[in-house]
């Protein structure tokens, strides 16, 4: 490529060069340029930083206190250098790892955990933040711990019984998990007074 300047040569005069970049993914292009005349030769070393528009969305966990529940979240590298996200993760009942890699043309699972000790409706935010390209994916997060399930089922046998005779009630009751019930004692006094 040659240039001819029409100009007075001084040096403030700058020729303009018309570029024209298509990307086909977000990333870090790193060119060189090379202007070569009779007089001279030039090589430029430039980097074209080029970012998608932020990745939103939004995730809904629903599980019971206690019991945890894990979405991997698919994350692709789509460019040709690798990647390292840190994740920056705020609110209550919330994990995942603080960093993850991705190598170039893969897919990576992010393991997102919610887990509550109590029944609790909590909000979060998770970005993952592209030190390569300097994107940010984000997801909003809405965690929802129900009642706990039962850890386990125990049948307790008990004996009801008295030792004064004027007292009776049913021989057996049965109680539901996580329910009451109320036992009927009978008391059928033959004449007053004080019983022991």
């Amino acid at each position: 490529m040659e240039f001819k300047s029409i100009f007075s040569s001084t040096e403030n005069d700058a020729i303009e060069l018309p570029l024209t970049f298509k990307p086909r993914y977000a990333g870090r292009y790193p060119c060189h340029i090379l202007l070569k005349s009779k007089y001279d030769i030039r090589l430029f070393k430039i980097e074209c930083v080029v970012n998608t528009d932020t990745f939103e969305a939004e995730l809904e966990f629903v599980t019971p206190a206690y019991h945890a529940v894990i979405q991997d979240i698919p994350i692709t590298n789509l460019s040709q250098q690798d990647w390292k996200l840190k994740a920056d993760l705020k609110g209550n009942c919330f994990y995942g790892p603080p960093v993850m890699y991705i190598v170039p043309g893969e897919t990576t699972m992010y393991p997102l955990m919610f887990q509550s000790t109590a029944e609790c409706v909590t909000m979060g935010q998770l970005t993952l933040q592209n030190e390569a390209d300097g994107t940010d994916h984000i997801f909003f997060l809405k965690g929802i711990a129900t009642k706990p399930l039962a850890l386990d089922h125990i049948n307790l046998d008990c004996q009801v019984s008295s030792d004064i005779p004027i007292v009776s009630g049913e021989m057996t009751l049965k109680v539901e998990p996580g329910d009451t019930a109320a036992y009927t004692l009978n008391i059928s006094p033959w004449k007053r007074g004080k019983f022991n």
